[in-house]
């Protein structure tokens, strides 16, 4: 990978949280159901948020991955595992 493209590209893992279409359950938050929903789902703690309290989730976990990711490209030598 370029160095150039190195600074777009924000690593993504299996357990980080993301946005799903709910077949069942309700907002760990507000109790809403989210029966064909979008949902915003923490693949660790099983938690999962309808689309107003995901929201902020989502935000919050957007701003710490490009902080993240903006730290580490502070170091271009690094090795890649």
């Amino acid at each position: 990978m370029r160095l150039a493209e190195r600074s777009t590209f924000m690593r993504s893992y299996s357990n980080d949280p993301r946005w799903i279409d709910a077949r069942f359950g309700k907002c760990s938050q507000c109790e809403t159901p989210l029966k064909g929903k979008r949902a915003f789902y923490y693949p660790l703690t099983r938690n999962i948020f309808c689309p107003d309290c995901g929201s902020k989730h989502s935000a919050d976990f957007n701003l710490n991955k490009q902080d993240e990711d903006f730290y580490n490209s502070q170091f271009p030598n690094r090795r890649e595992y």
